[in-house]
């Protein structure tokens, strides 16, 4: 089923018609990218830091996914995902080891 959001014609099925894509090299940390395809999309990251360090997804200026470090550990890593809507925005606030998009 296909509705129209602000003149785009909008397919609403996730995961139809579309595959996961390694986007780690086309991805920079803390830059803000937007969903231009005309479905919502799946974003899933590993993110990696020193110790202490937290790291966070963000779609839309929300953070919906959040990894980080406590005690004795030497270093962060943990994953996150999240959809993100068509025009919707979506970046990261740390490095990450893996970035993969449904798309």
């Amino acid at each position: 089923m296909a509705v129209v959001i602000d003149g785009v014609e909008v397919t609403q099925e996730v995961g139809v018609g579309q595959a996961w894509t390694d986007e780690f090299v086309n991805r920079v940390v803390g830059v803000i990218y937007t969903n231009t395809t005309n479905k919502p999309i799946m974003v899933a990251v590993v993110q990696t830091g020193s110790a202490y360090s937290g790291a966070s997804l963000y779609i839309d200026d929300v953070r919906i996914g959040y990894s980080s470090s406590y005690g004795n550990e030497t270093a962060m890593r943990g994953g996150t995902s999240g959809f993100v809507p068509v025009n919707g925005e979506y970046n990261t606030t740390v490095n990450c080891e893996s970035w993969a998009e449904l798309k």
